[in-house]
Formats: C-alpha cells, sequence, structure tokens
C-alpha cells in the first residue's frame, strides 16, 4: 500500500484483506466490531475503507508480532 497518486483512495474489504493477507470476513468482523472504520456504499454489504486506516492496520499488525495480546484490540 503506497500513497502514489494513481492507487485508489478507498479500499473493499477484499482488496485490505489481500493487502493484510487475512480473509475477507477477518475485515468484515473487524468493521462490525468498530475496529476498523469504513463506510457502506451503495447495496448492502457494499463497503468502503480508507486507504490509510487499511495502512494503520497494516503497521499496527506488524509492531504487536512481538507485543503483549492486549495491544491486538487497537487498530486505530
Amino acid at each position: 500500500m503506497t500513497d502514489e497518486p494513481n492507487q485508489p483512495r478507498f479500499l473493499t474489504p477484499t482488496q485490505v484483506a489481500e493487502e493484510l493477507n487475512v480473509k475477507p470476513n477477518q475485515v468484515h468482523a473487524l468493521i462490525k466490531a468498530g475496529k476498523l472504520r469504513a463506510f457502506q456504499v451503495g447495496g448492502r454489504g457494499m463497503w468502503r475503507i480508507g486507504r490509510h486506516r487499511a495502512q494503520r492496520v497494516r503497521v499496527h499488525r506488524k509492531s504487536c508480532t512481538s507485543a503483549p495480546i492486549g495491544c491486538r484490540t487497537m487498530y486505530e
């Protein structure tokens, strides 16, 4: 995930899942739990996540690999 001008500003849960190397259901669970901010567009089940928010989750996950489990609860 880079901040290049040609990159989309918002990502789908599937795109975020690919970047984080997790399943899309896990991204949806983070959204539902309020740990990853997203907004709904269009019809049912169409979510978008800001690229900067997905980047924060990615950085946070890397920093928590050697930290206590409680560290994994903060994604914003």
